[in-house]
């Protein structure tokens, strides 16, 4: 009977694992230290979501690392569908995103604008706060 109770809980550890670790989300600089691993596929990021001057939408690990200019380490381009206007609510929010990790995502063109060539192509889009979810496009107001 024992030996019955110790696989139940195994394999009960094992499935409560793999659901914690479905609902994980990565920080941008996991994702750049891990890039060659990552190119082409699908990851879930959360991070701060920063609209820049030039309209690039980028994803901090923390405030601080965007204040302290540490794009290096902790910075992801992201590329979205639809017009600007449909993320400018969401500049300095926590959000997390579901999409494709490129580690050159500007694939060769020159782009002064993008805090880094690692970025994310997004599928998904969730604003964190008010657990709203945009799939492959922003929904308009």
């Amino acid at each position: 009977m024992k030996r019955f109770s110790v696989a139940a809980l195994f394999v009960a550890a094992l499935l409560l694992s793999s659901t914690a670790s479905a609902d994980s989300y990565l920080k941008p600089s996991d994702v750049i230290k891990q890039g060659e691993a990552l190119e082409g596929s699908s990851v879930r990021v959360k991070g701060l979501l920063l609209v820049n001057i030039r309209g690039r939408l980028t994803l901090w690990d923390s405030e601080k690392d965007a204040n302290d200019s540490n794009w290096h380490e902790a910075c992801l381009t992201v590329y979205a569908p639809g017009k600007l206007s449909d993320y400018l609510r969401y500049n300095k929010k926590m959000v997390s995103i579901t999409g494709i990790f490129y580690n050159d995502i500007a694939r060769g063109r020159l782009d002064f604008h993008m805090c880094n060539l690692k970025g994310v192509e997004f599928t998904e889009f969730n604003d964190i706060k008010n657990s709203r979810t945009f799939e492959n496009r922003p929904t308009k107001k």
